[in-house]
């Protein structure tokens, strides 16, 4: 039998777990090892947001009842106060505008919003809203997004065209995921347009079976019949490279006039022989396409 390693002192982090029992078997693949290394890396990541999101403080009881004598959590007695927000990029006060109803905006927005409560403003929240040419005008999606994680579709079909852009954290639910097959969107923008540039966000990580996709293909229609390849941009960026690398891929033109788009985003096929999960069909995740 193999002896276990002492412990030093009375406290067991996850981290020391996986390492002590990884001693114990040497000939393990690793990856159950990474798997709870991803789970307390997620736990971390909740943590840290709940906190920036200034929750801590409000999560338990007031000493109030209400009207059917059960007692007032914070979190309901939060969630009734009015939220204020600028679209302008300045902090909201208690002089902004108040949330009451959706936003319109017709330009490229950063909306800042936080609550207030008894004139105490809570941690601020923001969001940057890309506004382009192609927002909303999604003809077909013909691939089908993972359906694995909830957060892989990015908010459905229109995920690709909602104007949101990702983050370097890959489950935050603006990136869509698409396992072992090619990502190919058509756009429609209802009328002959001139267009000067297209880009379309990707992330990789590879330990996650997240890879860039091989190549990128640009094509137009005047019709949505027959389409021509108006740019191919081939991916540069070494599968190999650790942690998160957010890439665009840029096709820019001279200025032509089309009305449909397609875009095609080619599978990096199974990972490869080094990959700890060699075999397996790869992730495309992408954020937004842009036609400018």
């Amino acid at each position: 039998m193999t002896a276990r390693v002492p412990i030093a002192n009375k406290f067991m982090t996850l981290e020391r777990h996986i390492l002590e029992e990884g001693r114990l078997h040497p000939h393990a693949t690793g990856q159950f090892s990474g798997l709870l290394h991803d789970l307390a890396l997620a736990a971390k990541l909740v943590w840290r947001e709940v906190t920036k999101a200034g929750l801590v403080n409000i999560l338990g009881k007031t000493d109030r009842m209400n009207i059917s004598g059960d007692i007032v959590k914070k979190l309901d007695e939060f969630a009734d106060q009015t939220i204020y927000y600028t679209t302008g990029g300045a902090e909201p006060t208690l002089r902004s505008i108040p949330y009451n109803g959706p936003i319109a905006i017709d330009r490229s927005t950063l909306i800042r919003a936080r609550v207030f409560v008894d004139k105490q403003g809570y941690a601020m929240a923001e969001k940057y809203l890309l506004v382009h040419k192609a927002i909303g005008k999604l003809r077909t999606l013909n691939a089908q997004y993972s359906l694995y994680n909830p957060a892989y579709a990015a908010g459905g079909e229109m995920g690709l065209l909602d104007g949101i852009r990702g983050s370097e954290a890959f489950a935050d639910g603006a990136w869509q995921g698409f396992q072992g097959q090619d990502l190919e969107v058509v756009i429609d923008l209802e009328k002959p347009t001139e267009i000067k540039k297209i880009y379309i966000g990707f992330l990789q990580q590879s330990y996650s079976w997240i890879l860039m996709p091989e190549r990128v293909q640009f094509w137009a229609s005047e019709d949505g019949g027959a389409y021509s390849l108006v740019q191919e941009v081939v991916n540069t960026v070494d599968p190999k490279q650790e942690g998160t690398v957010v890439r665009d891929v840029v096709a820019e033109f001279g200025g032509f006039k089309t009305r449909f788009v397609k875009v095609i985003a080619k599978t990096p096929g199974k990972l490869p022989a080094w990959h700890h999960a060699a075999g397996n069909d790869a992730f495309i995740f992408a954020d937004e396409i842009v036609v400018e």
